[in-house]
């Protein structure tokens, strides 16, 4: 009985385990989307110091809106791999601009990660090996 218990759990685990760079990328982007959109200090004196096109407020806005829809794509199948593309290319931008942050490097990986693992929606969902999809 035990060891039933114990299969049916790493299936469940086995089957879920793979969202789980989906989520920890979504949690981060989202947490650092809100301080953009809500006008938290620290983000609005960033954009200040770093005066993107020459309107901080609105790049910032634009920033937060564009992390926002792009969590929300990383978890469509057909557009998970060009999200997962353009938030490394975000990652990446913010290591560059602002400098290391352990959060951004951590994204950048779990992005490339995804990315690497996507199949832009192109197999046959019930016998992919190699997406989440089709577990």
């Amino acid at each position: 009985m035990i060891f039933i218990l114990i299969k049916f759990i790493f299936n469940i685990m086995k089957k879920y385990l793979c969202y789980l760079p989906h989520v920890v990328v979504a949690v981060i982007v989202l947490m650092s989307a809100f301080g953009k959109i809500s006008g938290a200090d620290m983000s609005v004196e960033l954009f200040n110091q770093l005066n993107m096109f020459g309107m901080p407020d609105e790049s910032r806005m634009v920033l937060g809106i564009a992390q926002v829809l792009l969590v929300t794509m990383l978890f469509c199948k057909k557009t998970e791999k060009i999200a997962s593309a353009l938030l490394l290319a975000n990652m990446i931008g913010a290591l560059i601009l602002v400098g290391f942050n352990i959060l951004a490097l951590i994204v950048a990986i779990l992005s490339l990660v995804i990315y690497l693992r996507s199949c832009e929606g192109v197999c046959d969902s019930k016998s992919c090996k190699n997406c989440c999809f089709g577990k």
